[in-house]
């Protein structure tokens, strides 16, 4: 029997958000892309720098936060990420995720919440997906406060568009630097 490489189980999950957000999305008539490129581009940009403004205040103040990174290199190294794989994973977690948690559970719960709550409740979801370990806490709070960033940008701007891409970028390039530390790139 051959084995499979844990990797691919990596990136199912993302995959399967990808199919139940968009799939759950359509059903529901929930609007993923209503809005210009202009206002994509701007709130793309406006995401992505605000994801990593957050993530450096976490790194410089939440002692937990730089322990998680550090857990989460390590567990880059032992999987012998590549670059290739790296690219795969980032892609398919940040349009999953935004998918599934901003497209479907943020677009539900605006039709049945009033937005405030809807905001809060897919953030805490989106936060208890990405557990880790009680000494690393400031990574579950630093994802819930991204899921609120996101959730709001989404609304925002009407489109899904800005936070897979801000999502994507921000893995990739999270990814791209644990690999350059490591020394696993050419």
């Amino acid at each position: 029997m051959r084995r499979v490489d844990i990797k691919i189980l990596l990136a199912l999950p993302g995959i399967a958000m990808m199919l139940i957000g968009y799939i759950g999305s359509r059903l529901l008539g929930i609007p993923l892309l209503d809005t210009s490129p202009e206002i994509a581009l701007f709130a793309s940009l406006t995401a992505f720098c605000l994801a990593m403004f957050l993530s450096s205040t976490f790194e410089q103040y939440i002692p937990s936060f730089r322990l998680a990174g550090g857990q989460l290199e390590g567990i880059i190294w032992q999987l012998n990420l590549t670059p290739v794989w790296a690219f795969a994973l980032s892609l398919t977690s940040g349009i999953g995720e935004e998918l599934f948690f901003r497209g479907l559970l943020l677009g539900l719960g605006i039709k049945f919440l009033p937005i405030w709550l809807a905001l809060i409740l897919q953030a805490i979801i989106f936060a208890a997906f990405h557990p880790a370990p009680r000494a690393a806490w400031g990574y579950t709070l630093w994802t819930g406060c991204i899921g609120m960033l996101f959730g709001i940008i989404t609304i925002v701007s009407n489109s899904l568009i800005p936070t897979m891409l801000a999502h994507y970028l921000f893995n990739h390039l999270n990814f791209d630097a644990a690999l350059e530390r490591m020394g696993s790139k050419p």
